[in-house]
Order: C-alpha cells, then sequence, then structure tokens
C-alpha cells in the first residue's frame, strides 16, 4: 500500500480543522492547560497518522475529481481523445500521455527532492538546538546557594514536581528556560543572584511548570512535525497554538499557586524587556517571549479566567476521543469518483457565463455596541467560530441604523454597510444600542469591471469580500495614485485591506505629513500598530518630525504618548526618541520613577537606567530601610546589589551582630565568601576591622 501526497495533506488537515474547531468551542470557557492538551493531541495524531494509514484496514472514500499524486507508482494515462481504430491518432494519443506523464514525473521528483531537502535542514537544526541545550548545561554552574536551593524545594513541592530537577546559573545572557525531557534542568542568568525572592520565586513557580507539565517533550514532538510536514502552513500554525497556549497554562499554575497577578504581570514584563534579546534554543522552554507578552499579560488580569489542570481523567477521556477521530481518519483511502459523461453533465445556469456570483458571507454573525457619545459604533461581524472582524464607524456610514438608535425601543433591525467592493446586509435586533443578528454579503457586480479598467485583476470572491470589509475600493486606489505611491497589484489591496489599510487611513496620514511610497509600507506601519491618533499624541508630547521607521521603533519599544507624557510630568522633558527607547529598555516604568521619588530617590535618567541595570529595585531599599539601613545613596546602593548584599544575607548578619555594620563591613564580609553566620555570641564591629581574617572560617556555612 502506497501513500499519495494528496491524501496525506488531506488528512492531517482534517486532523487539525477538528483540533481548530475543539480548540475554538473551548476558547471562552476551558483553560489554557485543556486547550494546550487539544493541540498536543493533535501533533501526535499528525505523527504518527503515515503509520496508521499503512497498518490500518482501509476503507474507501470516494472524491469526484480526486488526483492523488502517487509518490511511490507513476502510470501514465492514455488519452481519451484517441478514436478506435485510427492508427494515427491512437499513436498521437501515446505519445502525447508519455510526454504527460514524463513531466508529471519530473515534477513530483523535483518536489521530493525539495521535501527531502527541508526535511533534512529542519532535523539537522534539531541536532543543532540539542547540542545547544547540551553545550548551555556545561558551561554552566551548579547552584549550590542554600536560600536558591530552599527556594527550588519549596515551589517543587507547590509546582507537583516529584524528579529531580538541577538548577544552573549561565554565564551567558540568558532567559530563565527550562530544558531537558528525562534529566530536567532550570536556566538562570547570573542577574538573577541581584533579584528579590518574589521574583526568584515566581522564575522557578513558571519554569518548574514546564517541568511538571513535560513541555521540552511536547516542544520536541512540535518541531518534529514541523521538519516532517514542513510545506503545510497549518502546521507551522499549530505549532504556534500550541506554544501561546503552552505559556498561559504555566501562567495559570503560577497565579494558582498564590503568586500575585499584578506582580507576576511586573515581574514577567520586566524580565521581557531585560531579558528579551536572548535567543534560546529551539528545545528549550523560555519564560518570556516579547511577542507574546500583551496577550499573556490580559490573561493574567482576567479574573474570570479558567485556570484549572486538566485531570488524569479528562487526559483520558481527551485521548480516547483523540483515537475515536483519528483512527478512521488514518484508515481512509481517497477515490476517485466517476465523473458524469459528457452528455449528462449539468448546464450552466442563466446569468453569465458562470452564472451569478453567490455571496461569498452568508451569513454570518454580527454584533453591535454604540459608544458612549452615541456618534460611533463598534461593530463585530463573525464568519466562525474562528474568524471574526471589528471596527469602530461612524453611524451615519451604517445605512438605515441611526433611526433605530434614535428610537432605542429595541426590537427588528434592519441596515447596511455599502462599499465600493459590495454591500453587507444586518438583519437582527437592537435595543439600548447594542444588539446582533445575522449578516450576508453581497458583492458587487460593477466592481471587478471598474478595477479591470484601472488595470488590476479580476478578484476572487473572497478577494472582494476581504476589499469591501477593509474599505480598499476605487476611492483607495485613487487615493494612492494621488499621493503618488507606487501602483500596488491585486493582492497587495487584499492585504492592505486585511490590515486594517483602509482609505481613512492613507488620508491621515498624508494630512499628518506621511507619504510612504507603497502600500506595502503603509501595510507594515499599522502591523506595529502605528495609528493617526497615536502620531498625534506623540506630537502633543513633543516628539514631532519622527520618520515612518522611529514610530515603527517607538511602538515597539513601548514609547507611548502616556509614557513620555508621565516622564514630562515627572520633571523628564525634551527627551529624545533614542533617550525615550533605552529608558523603556532598561525597564524604567513610570511607577518605578514614582515609587523612588516618594523614597526619597529623585535621580537623573541615566542614574534611573544604573539602578535599572544593578537591580535596584523599591522593595530591595524599602527591604534596606527596615533594617535600618536608610537614606543610602545611589552608589551604596548598587555596591551593595553588586556584592550579592540581599536582604535576607543582610537580616541574618544584623541578627548575629551587636552593632550595625558599615556598607564597607557587609561588602567585605560578601566578598569573602560569608554566607551565613554561625550561632554564637554577637559580634563587635571592631572585631570585624582588626580580626576579620582570623576568624572568617568560622563563619563559614
Amino acid at each position: 500500500m502506497s501513500l499519495s501526497i494528496v491524501e496525506v495533506t488531506s488528512k492531517i488537515s482534517l486532523v487539525m480543522a477538528v483540533a481548530a474547531v475543539a480548540a475554538g468551542l473551548m476558547r471562552w470557557r476551558a483553560s489554557a492547560a485543556s486547550r494546550h492538551l487539544v493541540w498536543t493531541l493533535a501533533v501526535a495524531a499528525v505523527l504518527v497518522l503515515p503509520i496508521g494509514s499503512l497498518s490500518l484496514p482501509s476503507w474507501k472514500v470516494p472524491i469526484r475529481g480526486a488526483a492523488a499524486i502517487d509518490v511511490v507508482d507513476h502510470q501514465p494515462v492514455t488519452s481519451p481523445v484517441a478514436a478506435a481504430g485510427d492508427p494515427v491518432r491512437e499513436a498521437d494519443a501515446r505519445g502525447s500521455a508519455s510526454t504527460a506523464g514524463a513531466m508529471r514525473t519530473s515534477w513530483v521528483a523535483l518536489f521530493l527532492v525539495a521535501y527531502a531537502a527541508g526535511v533534512g535542514l529542519l532535523l539537522f537544526r534539531l541536532v543543532v538546538a540539542q547540542r545547544e541545550v547540551r553545550w548551555l548545561g556545561s558551561r554552566a554552574t551548579d547552584i549550590s546557594d542554600q536560600g536558591w536551593i530552599t527556594l527550588l524545594g519549596g515551589c517543587s513541592a507547590r509546582a507537583g514536581v516529584r524528579r529531580p530537577v538541577r538548577l544552573v546559573r549561565s554565564r551567558e545572557h540568558a532567559m530563565p528556560m527550562a530544558c531537558g525531557v528525562r534529566r530536567p534542568m532550570i536556566v538562570m542568568p547570573m542577574v538573577a543572584e541581584m533579584w528579590d525572592d518574589d521574583r526568584r520565586r515566581a522564575v522557578l513557580l513558571h519554569e518548574l511548570a514546564h517541568v511538571a507539565r513535560f513541555d521540552c517533550l511536547t516542544q520536541v514532538l512540535a518541531e518534529l512535525a514541523v521538519a516532517l510536514y514542513w510545506p503545510h502552513p497549518g502546521v507551522w500554525w499549530m505549532t504556534r497554538r500550541l506554544r501561546v497556549e503552552r505559556e498561559l497554562a504555566c501562567d495559570d499554575r503560577v497565579l494558582s499557586s498564590g503568586a500575585q497577578p499584578r506582580e507576576y504581570a511586573a515581574h514577567l514584563l520586566e524580565l521581557a524587556y531585560s531579558l528579551g534579546g536572548y535567543r534560546a534554543p529551539a528545545l528549550a522552554v523560555s519564560m518570556a517571549r516579547p511577542r507574546q507578552l500583551e496577550g499573556r499579560m490580559l490573561a493574567m488580569l482576567d479574573a474570570t479566567r479558567n485556570r484549572a489542570t486538566p485531570t488524569p481523567g479528562h487526559r483520558l477521556l481527551a485521548l480516547a476521543i483523540a483515537g475515536v477521530v483519528v483512527v478512521p481518519i488514518a484508515a481512509a483511502t481517497i477515490v476517485a469518483a466517476p465523473v458524469a459523461p459528457a452528455d449528462q453533465a449539468v448546464t450552466a445556469p442563466a446569468g453569465g457565463q458562470n452564472g451569478p456570483a453567490a455571496p461569498t458571507l452568508g451569513p454570518g454573525t454580527w454584533q453591535l455596541r454604540r459608544s458612549t457619545d452615541g456618534r460611533t459604533v463598534q461593530l463585530t461581524v463573525s464568519e466562525s467560530e474562528n474568524s471574526f472582524h471589528s471596527t469602530t464607524l461612524p453611524v451615519e456610514r451604517l445605512d438605515g441604523l441611526a433611526p433605530l438608535l434614535i428610537a432605542g425601543s429595541g426590537g427588528p433591525a434592519r441596515f447596511s454597510l455599502k462599499r465600493d467592493a459590495g454591500t453587507f446586509d444586518f438583519e437582527g435586533t437592537l435595543r439600548s444600542g447594542a444588539g446582533g443578528g445575522t449578516v450576508t454579503f453581497a458583492p458587487s457586480a460593477t466592481f471587478p469591471v471598474e478595477l479591470a479598467r484601472r488595470g488590476f485583476a479580476r478578484p476572487t470572491h473572497v478577494q472582494q469580500l476581504a476589499l469591501a470589509w477593509g474599505d480598499v475600493g476605487l476611492a483607495f486606489i485613487d487615493e494612492v495614485a494621488t499621493e503618488k505611491y507606487a501602483r500596488p497589484d491585486l493582492q497587495q489591496l487584499v492585504s492592505a485591506a486585511q490590515h486594517g489599510v483602509g482609505l481613512s487611513y492613507v488620508k491621515e496620514l498624508a494630512e499628518l505629513g506621511y507619504r510612504l511610497g507603497t502600500v506595502d509600507a503603509l501595510i507594515r506601519l499599522r502591523d506595529h500598530g502605528v495609528s493617526p491618533r497615536s502620531i498625534r499624541d506623540l506630537k502633543a508630547q513633543g516628539l514631532d518630525g519622527l520618520t515612518a521607521e522611529d514610530l515603527v521603533r517607538a511602538r515597539d519599544h513601548g514609547v507611548s504618548a502616556e509614557y513620555v507624557g508621565g516622564l514630562r510630568a515627572l520633571g523628564y522633558a525634551g527627551l529624545s526618541l533614542d533617550a525615550l527607547v533605552g529608558a523603556r529598555d532598561h525597564g524604567i516604568s513610570l511607577d518605578y520613577v514614582r515609587d523612588l521619588r516618594q523614597l526619597g530617590y529623585q535621580l537623573s535618567l541615566a542614574d534611573l537606567t544604573r539602578a535599572r541595570d544593578h537591580g535596584v529595585s523599591v522593595e530591595y531599599i524599602k527591604d534596606l530601610a527596615q533594617l535600618g539601613y536608610e537614606h543610602l545613596s545611589l552608589n551604596d546602593l548598587v555596591r551593595l546589589r553588586d556584592h550579592g548584599v540581599s536582604s535576607n544575607w543582610l537580616r541574618e548578619v544584623e541578627s548575629r551582630s551587636a552593632e550595625r555594620l558599615s556598607i564597607d563591613e557587609l561588602v567585605s564580609l560578601r566578598d569573602h565568601g560569608v554566607k551565613s553566620l554561625a550561632p554564637g555570641p554577637q559580634l563587635h564591629s571592631w572585631d570585624l576591622r582588626s580580626k576579620l581574617g582570623a576568624w572568617l572560617a568560622r563563619l563559614l556555612n
């Protein structure tokens, strides 16, 4: 039995579609761990699917017009054109069939060579990633500090991890990460020595959640699936969803163990900004990826979110359901159904060569909510469970809606949204400025003709729907031409519509002096969240004359108008974009500056950066003040931090010292490796100054 490319592609696509539907249905009610379980089973299913297809008894699935491309045998098909009894035409037909078969074989061979090269390259990447993990472990040093070991034991018990976990300190500028399937290892950066206990606990709980959930194993399976099915874009999307749900599930575990959402979110944000530039090995799972940051922060602060972990019983049930779904798919064999003869073909409908165009969307669903000022509405249109579009529109743009909103009594509602590419017709109910119902889309018959007059290709129904929703029509084309943009093609128009680059966006940017030259540049600006409003807000805060690249850079680094205005209110006015980006990258938040002001520290931007880089947190200053070390200078704080003088260590030293030690004495103790003071009589500062070398050995653990 042999497998065809079409058959394998169809089967894995069906498995991924079933998983996507299941995860979509679980989107609002189930936990991230449950959705991650669905995607894990999907990854495992696509890996075992070829084996099941070859070993299970097959059942045939007839599909009209199916043309499987066999990866083993390629038999030429005799052309039915040749007339029986005509030797010349029969010979021509055999020659044509032979040529077609040879061309088909060459294309298949070329595809197989490219496929094999891609698989080999991705498997080689896995081998390199494995070596990177081993290299990282060999260069790292085991953490033997008792404080870390005690904290690791307590966090392991809370996370439910019973197997030994190696805790190491990396010499590299690394993000905290977990790696290893059989022998799990948690890697901490050198800067972790300057973290307070709350941050250490939060990081350990997160990485131990990865260990408890065997996330490194699922990462290996995902990478194998990508290597085996790399030409299929759905596999890349599936593994991305797996990573997203994995991090959300680990965050849920940390919060379920008692961590405070806002504090944990603050730790995550600072780690992402300070260590987010490090590229982790492909087989390691790091704590904070900047690209996933926004979604994770919102999930942490959502008090209504389901954070439950699937029980063993639920996992077994999910595995059984997966088997019921996957086994029939693996056993199915696609066969071509017989095609009706030409004289039995169905006559094309009237109304043109291809008949009337059917609506692309029909019916979808819509939801509407009026703004507080009553002039705009938030309109959301859903095509399926996982596909929806949302936009804010003036009330007058929706024909027939204004009288319904003015009446306000509630009841049936019918209104429409007319665009060059087609019309959306809405039907449903409306009450107190909110409503919902069904929506259909009728593509304009004249729009493709007008596009053709302007030299564009004829759009498909799906493309026309996208152009209509994104308000990319004839006026958009004329506007970009007026603003001297390079002429876009149809696909660029569709991309602009899909990315929210409509007519109003182009006009508002032009009014602000931004004419970017190409539609692709507009799309890039939009993708980075640069809106006309954000540009105006930055101008109002003194950041005028920024280039498009500056706007993208400001957006990517979190330099918002609120941030700039907050710093101005705190006395940091006239800062350049470079200075603002630097401050953001070093984790200088407005709360950090305000909290330092309350503690009496009014620092320059350079000193704030220095304090942040050396781990001088507000909590650290408060802990020192509680121990009697108040109003320390920034130099003293940095010096204590650099020499590893933590609040816990200092508390123990103070409990054994008859007199308060000076900064120099504390630093001397840490420099000589004193981790704690053994039980004994209280110590005097003169002992430390005159006999430090004589009794240091007795103080060591």
